[in-house]
């Protein structure tokens, strides 16, 4: 354990439970971290992962839940970059991002245009593609958003 932030170890654990498929034990690591260190900051991608993996295992409404619950709770935290992880901006981007994402697994396009708003306010937050492209949440979305479009 780490002992210079405890977190920091609780953090890594889960992340290498959730690169296993072991979702239920992430979910209670990241959880344990919000409930522990609420103020440290790793608790907002704490809270942030334990929805994603959520999303993994289609319980849709329970992550919007914890997605928004990060929103509200953390609405100016940053995006934590660890590993190979090439996230930046806001993690309440990431959150509407997710949203949107679960409302498409739930077959409700409308939820997730009206999500897609909510994260037009976002424009520093993206992802760094391999070759190096910012490719911004709301552009990811918009086009999560087309694509289910297109299939129906």
């Amino acid at each position: 354990m780490n002992a210079e932030d405890p977190a920091l170890s609780l953090f890594i654990d889960a992340v290498k439970m959730a690169e296993m498929n072991r979702f239920i034990d992430a979910i209670n690591k990241f959880t344990e971290i919000t409930h522990q260190y609420p103020d440290n900051h790793l608790a907002d991608d704490a809270m942030f992962n334990a929805g994603l993996c959520h999303f993994h295992i289609n319980s849709f409404n329970v992550a919007i839940n914890m997605f928004r619950a990060v929103i509200a709770n953390y609405p100016e935290a940053t995006v934590y970059t660890y590993g190979n992880n090439k996230e930046f901006g806001k993690t309440a981007a990431k959150c509407h991002y997710a949203i949107i994402n679960c409302y498409l697994g739930l077959a409700q396009p409308e939820n997730a245009a009206d999500e897609l708003q909510k994260l037009s306010n976002y424009t520093d937050s993206y992802i760094e593609s391999p070759i190096g492209e910012k490719i911004a949440f709301f552009d990811l979305a918009k086009t999560a958003i087309d694509t289910f479009s297109n299939l129906r």
